[in-house]
């Protein structure tokens, strides 16, 4: 049994805020990327600084108090549930690479449902201009 037009445009409708929704994660992902990979930059950058090195540190917009280093090797890391453990600069730069990799597993599987949805929308779209 073939589809009334308003049921057509009910699914055009949904499909269309699915695809709208998904492609917004994406992008959400994307910063998220970016996100992790300033961060690793960061961490490499600051592997080459010397204990006792003085720097500023951000508090607020625009404001930073200085301070002098006193183990840049070791930092410390939020793991969740306001737990903190000292981690080394490179067991940092491991975990954030699986973070990426996590995040671009899950951005691959939202792009290929949004293709799917993209493919199915098209196929509705070509099937009203064919009636």
């Amino acid at each position: 049994m073939a589809k009334s037009e308003s049921e057509k445009m009910v699914e055009l409708q949904m499909l269309q805020q699915q695809l709208d929704l998904m492609q917004k994660y994406s992008e959400e992902l994307d910063e998220k990327t970016a996100e992790f990979q300033k961060t690793k930059s960061s961490l490499e950058e600051m592997s080459t600084i010397k204990d006792g090195s003085e720097m500023f540190v951000p508090i607020a917009q625009g404001i930073f108090a200085q301070v002098k280093l006193l183990d840049i090797q070791n930092l410390v890391v939020n793991v969740g549930s306001n737990t903190m453990v000292s981690k080394t600069i490179p067991q940092i730069v491991e975990l954030i690479g699986k973070q990426i990799d996590e995040v671009s597993s899950i951005k691959e599987k939202i792009d290929a449902n949004a293709e799917k949805l993209a493919t199915r929308l098209n196929t509705i779209l070509e099937e009203e201009q064919a009636e």
